[in-house]
C-alpha cells in the first residue's frame, strides 16, 4: 500500500514522518519524500491515527488522484533544485518529471 503525503519538502520531513509511524507502532516499508509504501493494506482505525498524527506536523495524507500527482511533481522539482548532478541541470524540468511519474 502507498500513501501519498503533502508537504514532505526535505529530509527532516522524512525523519518526522518516520518518528510519527514508530509511535503508532506502524511499520513502513519505504518513507521518501511524498510517500510512505506499507507492505500490506493499513486497517481504517490504523489510517485514522496516521493522519491524525501527520496532521499534527503540517501533513496531509491524500486521497484525490489529481493532488497526488501535483505533490509528485512539486517532490521532482524540489529534488531537482537541491541536486548538484549537472545532468540535471542540463535537462529540462518537463522531461525529468515525465520519466519520475507513471
Amino acid at each position: 500500500m502507498k500513501l501519498s503525503i503533502k508537504n514532505m519538502v526535505c529530509p527532516r520531513c522524512i525523519i518526522v514522518v518516520k518518528q510519527e509511524l514508530e509511535k503508532i507502532k506502524l511499520v513502513a516499508e519505504n518513507v521518501t519524500l511524498g510517500e510512505i509504501t506499507f507492505k500490506e493494506v493499513l486497517s481504517d482505525e490504523h489510517l485514522t491515527y496516521l493522519k491524525n498524527g501527520l496532521a499534527s506536523h503540517g501533513f496531509e495524507v491524500l486521497d484525490d488522484r489529481k493532488a497526488m500527482i501535483i505533490e509528485k511533481v512539486k517532490n521532482i522539482i524540489v529534488s531537482i533544485i537541491h541536486s548538484t548532478e549537472e545532468v540535471a541541470i542540463k535537462r529540462n524540468f518537463s522531461d525529468i518529471i515525465a520519466e519520475q511519474i507513471p
